[in-house]
């Protein structure tokens, strides 16, 4: 009886030894990895960022952020900012090890882009893998030609929810987009308030009526091997050119006397 008691008493010393090393690392070491994800976000970006606050829970498996901003003046300009951001990481330790999150909820992004090549150029770092991610309160302000190419897209999202996403972009959760409760700007017309659910687009105001204009969403991220960040806008630019076709026809049968 004398080795299983050792045994377990290393366990438990081995146990305790691994979560007062943890403890340490999470007390002691949120300026490190505060640098160190603002380094790995700034590879990926090929941007300069600031990361104001970072809160490590390696216990627990969580991760707190604030004040994210990333600014990038290369093929166009990008400027991209996070109020807040919350993830999950593998718990007791492993995400030490383990790169990709689980549940990533931001609140508070603002994402202004001039062109196509300024969102999909990007350095060597890894792309983030999540889980889940949902997105409160945000504002997405692209010029013309990026995705559309006659105007420019202005989109203030009160909600979105996207299953398990790459992040090779920072509008790489469109493509796997569950749920959204969003209003567009347009140029003319007024707003137009847009709803994603169980994979169908549905958009009503404005220009297109009370009468919902529904579009269904084939929505898939790029199969490995792609040149993942330009397939993305091909497929965002594809999609973004279906809906302006069945707006236009919407409106044209509208104004005709017909419904959408």
């Amino acid at each position: 009886m004398r080795w299983p008691k050792r045994i377990g008493v290393g366990l438990v010393v081995a146990v305790g030894g691994w979560l007062l090393m943890l403890v340490l690392v999470t007390r002691l070491g949120d300026g490190c990895v505060r640098d160190r994800f603002a380094g790995r976000v700034a590879n990926r970006l090929a941007a300069e960022v600031k990361l104001a606050e970072v809160d490590l829970g390696l216990v627990v498996g969580e991760l707190h952020l604030r004040g994210l901003e990333a600014t990038k003046v290369e093929h166009g300009r990008l400027e991209l900012k996070v109020e807040q951001l919350d993830a999950e990481l593998a718990p007791m330790g492993l995400a030490l090890v383990r790169r990709d999150l689980g549940r990533v909820a931001l609140r508070g992004v603002t994402v202004q882009a001039t062109t196509r090549g300024v969102l999909s150029a990007h350095g060597d770092g890894d792309p983030l893998r999540v889980e889940e991610f949902v997105l409160d309160d945000g504002r997405l302000e692209l010029s013309a030609g990026v995705l559309v190419p006659a105007f420019a897209v202005k989109v203030t999202v009160d909600h979105a929810r996207s299953g398990p996403t790459t992040l090779h972009t920072p509008l790489s959760w469109l493509l796997t987009l569950r749920e959204l409760d969003a209003t567009v700007e347009l140029p003319v017309g007024g707003d137009v308030r847009a709803h994603v659910e169980g994979g169908v687009l549905s958009m009503r105001g404005g220009m297109l009526g009370d009468e919902p204009v529904r579009i269904e969403l084939d929505l898939a991220p790029p199969k490995p091997g792609e040149d993942a960040a330009e397939r993305e806008f091909d497929r965002l630019a594809d999609l973004g050119e279906r809906i302006a076709r069945q707006g236009a026809i919407a409106v044209a049968k509208r104004l005709l006397g017909g419904k959408p």
